[in-house]
């Protein structure tokens, strides 16, 4: 997790809400004064000149980035390190421990409360504060006010806080005395989300009502993420109903045999005499012999007139057409794997080739085409092709000898048991992708014809029942999670 994202955690979060509490509510009755009011010293870091050797040479010095802020409240390293001697020549800028760094421009109001002495960059603004204030207030009290940050901020391309609109920035101080309860408060609170805790503790000498909101917003948060997860686990068995609907349909269990039905022993007879008239036109060459299947290999039985084949006994599986960039014309559909929709059969974008040009080698694929993603992690990536057009080399068209529904294809090859055969196969440490011979050796278990189509159509039936489910699993865990933080919010106004 990078920082950025831990800091969300707190920023977006419980932490933040029962901070904006506190500071907001429970203080309400204090005034509010400029936080230039309780600073010693500011200063806005600098990076040595790298024209300049000697700073970087050696790695003596702690020098921050941005990147390095957020993992915590508190900053004790980073892997960044400057030399000596850009201290020793003023080169760099030097805090003291307690300095409060915020980072100024970008991604502003990420911080955290140096525990050592250190330098850091110039997108970097560190704030040493007088005896009146603790650091770790401070932190608390801002870590709630990405608003006021971003309001405070230039209105350029990438947001800056300069020095002055930061110590302009208002804010309550209470005594000493209550700002160090209340710091030792907010630590607890931490430990209790890192840890998954509810907040049971009342050994805390501060308001009661704020005490009780506290636990009230860790409950409601923890049941938040609870609600999550559940609706997490509803999608992840919504994706298994998927994989167990393309695994019966390809078992022969998802409709009812048809003893009419010419068997598929039939059907690959004529798929031979379909190759046979390709070869002799030129068309297609002449493939070497694939291996006969052993009953070893057999994953399971198949019902009365099926049969089990290599995919390439029943497509041109490896033998795409390469296509000559100078021959293409402008308007050619061209398609990349980022285009296909996982768990779909939809596109989500179509673009020509006069706007995806590039030099990279393209396949030609016609009308029913079967296009598959095959390296990996995209494996489940594919569709049918509803015109012709060009696809990059990371996509294999497949064209299905006659008879054969390239429908059907489609159902087979993003069926988990294809799949993981696939996954035994693909080399490559970069792009692990499925090498020809393997892919024509992969197993295939063919039905008739007929049955080829009423199992796309039950399918394709079944699919956009669990699409519809998917959606309104999704619907209700954002309105879930949108509710409890309405009730959070309305806690504020209410109280």
């Amino acid at each position: 997790m990078r920082a950025s994202e831990k800091f969300r955690e707190y920023s977006n979060g419980v932490i933040a809400f029962v901070s904006h509490y506190f500071t907001e509510i429970t203080l309400s009755s204090q005034n509010k004064y400029r936080l230039g009011n309780y600073v010693k010293e500011i200063q806005t870091g600098k990076t040595p000149s790298k024209k300049v050797y000697q700073y970087w040479e050696s790695k003596d010095f702690p020098w921050f980035k941005p990147e390095d802020i957020g993992f915590s409240v508190y900053l004790n390293k980073t892997s960044n390190k400057i030399s000596f001697k850009a201290v020793e020549n003023n080169a760099a800028t030097i805090y003291h421990p307690n300095t409060l760094l915020i980072n100024a421009i970008g991604d502003i109001g990420r911080m955290g409360i140096l525990k050592i002495e250190a330098s850091s960059n110039q997108q970097i603004t560190g704030i040493l504060f007088n005896e009146k204030v603790m650091p770790e207030y401070v932190y608390f009290y801002l870590l709630s006010k990405k608003k006021e940050f971003d309001l405070n901020s230039s209105s350029t391309t990438l947001a800056i806080l300069n020095q002055k609109k930061l110590c302009s920035m208002e804010i309550r101080v209470p005594t000493l005395e209550t700002q160090k309860e209340f710091i030792r408060f907010m630590f607890y609170c931490i430990d209790c989300f890192e840890n998954k805790k509810r907040i049971i503790e009342d050994n805390f000498k501060l308001d009661k009502e704020f005490l009780e909101f506290s636990k009230m917003c860790f409950d409601l948060s923890y049941h938040k993420n609870d609600l999550i997860n559940h609706f997490t686990g509803n999608l992840d068995q919504v994706q298994k109903l998927r994989q167990s609907i393309l695994q019966e349909a390809v078992s022969g269990k998802l409709v009812p045999q048809d003893q009419k039905d010419e068997s598929a022993s039939e059907l690959l007879k004529k798929i031979k005499v379909e190759k046979e008239k390709l070869i002799r036109e030129g068309k297609i060459r002449k493939d070497k012999p694939l291996p006969p299947i052993t009953e070893e290999e057999i994953p399971y039985e198949l019902p009365k007139g099926w049969e089990w084949v290599r995919l390439g006994e029943i497509t041109n599986f490896g033998t795409s057409e390469k296509a000559d960039s100078k021959k293409i014309h402008p308007d050619t559909w061209v398609l990349d794997l980022e285009d296909i929709e996982k768990d779909s059969s939809k596109l989500l974008q179509r673009l020509r080739f006069k706007e995806k040009n590039s030099l990279s080698t393209k396949s030609i694929f016609y009308k029913n085409d079967v296009l598959y993603g095959k390296l990996r992690p995209y494996l489940d990536k594919v569709i049918v092709a509803d015109e012709n057009g060009v696809c990059t080399t990371e996509i294999l068209p497949i064209r299905c000898y006659i008879p054969i529904n390239a429908h059907y294809i489609r159902i087979y090859l993003k069926n988990s048991q294809f799949i993981n055969y696939v996954n035994s196969k693909v080399y490559g440490m970069k792009m692990p992708r499925l090498g020809t011979d393997d892919g024509r050796k992969a197993l295939f278990a063919l039905p008739s014809f007929s049955e080829q189509k009423r199992i796309v159509e039950k399918v394709d039936q079944l699919m956009k029942l669990c699409d519809e489910l998917e959606t309104k699993v999704k619907e209700n865990q954002n309105n879930s999670k949108l509710l409890i933080e309405a009730v959070l919010r309305e806690a504020f106004e209410v109280n």
